[in-house]
């Protein structure tokens, strides 16, 4: 299971496909064991996936792929990967 903070209270969280029903499962019953488990809004994004590109290559490969990536100035770009360092997450479109 891989987690993200995306604001102060909101997380992005996706589960390994072999996995989804045990995690499924876990997050149904720690999020009802909650004190205010009803303040607690999850949805199950069914045609949302994670693309997990690696290695020292990895941000100039898929950084040509970006919507906007062909904008040769930087600042003009919607998103330079150069600057997400691990642990960090980014919504983007891929042309």
């Amino acid at each position: 299971m891989v987690i993200s903070r995306l604001g102060p209270d909101t997380f992005y969280l996706v589960t390994n496909a072999a996995c989804r029903d045990k995690d499924l499962a876990y997050l149904k019953e720690q999020i009802a064991n909650l004190p205010n488990p009803e303040h607690v809004d999850w949805q199950i994004l069914d045609d949302w996936g994670l693309v997990a590109l690696q290695g020292p290559l990895s941000a100039p490969i898929l950084q040509d792929a970006l919507v906007g990536a062909e904008a040769t100035d930087l600042e003009q770009r919607e998103f330079d990967l150069q600057m997400l360092y691990f642990g960090q997450c980014k919504h983007f479109i891929l042309n």
